[in-house]
């Protein structure tokens, strides 16, 4: 049996005297919690699908949420028919050492993808690289 899982990031709260109070980081903490999710359905043997319809702020309507819940991902959760596949496409990966940069000390491994960086942010991972 499948379930539907409806994300929604809370934008701002209220604190005991009903004073609005902005949430931080608020797309970057669901996107953690949702992976963090995603990774414990898969550990004990579900398969998951996201989704992220747009407009999604009809979800918001029909479940009933507050103004200050934004929908942010539909997770469809389940276990896997016994002859699925994942498709070919999705196993292909780059090289880690396409994708990172290897810090070691004041010492900065050589990454040609690094090449693609804007100037500033080259220095700044630079600066990080010399950090203690």
């Amino acid at each position: 049996m499948p379930w539907l899982i409806a994300i929604f990031a809370e934008r701002y709260g209220f604190d005991d005297s009903g004073e609005k109070q902005k949430n931080y980081y608020v797309p970057e903490s669901v996107g953690i919690a949702t992976g963090l999710l995603i990774n414990a359905l898969h550990n004990v043997g579900l398969a998951t699908l996201t989704h992220t319809p747009n407009p999604m702020k009809f979800l918001s309507k029909i479940l009933g949420r507050p103004g200050n819940e934004r929908p942010m991902i539909l997770l469809v959760v389940g276990h896997a028919a016994p002859d699925a596949k994942v498709p070919k496409a999705a196993t292909v990966k780059k090289p880690l050492d396409q994708i990172s940069s290897l810090f070691l000390s004041n010492r900065v491994v050589h990454n040609p993808l690094n090449d693609r960086l804007h100037p500033r942010v080259a220095v700044a991972l630079g600066e990080c690289a010399r950090a203690p």
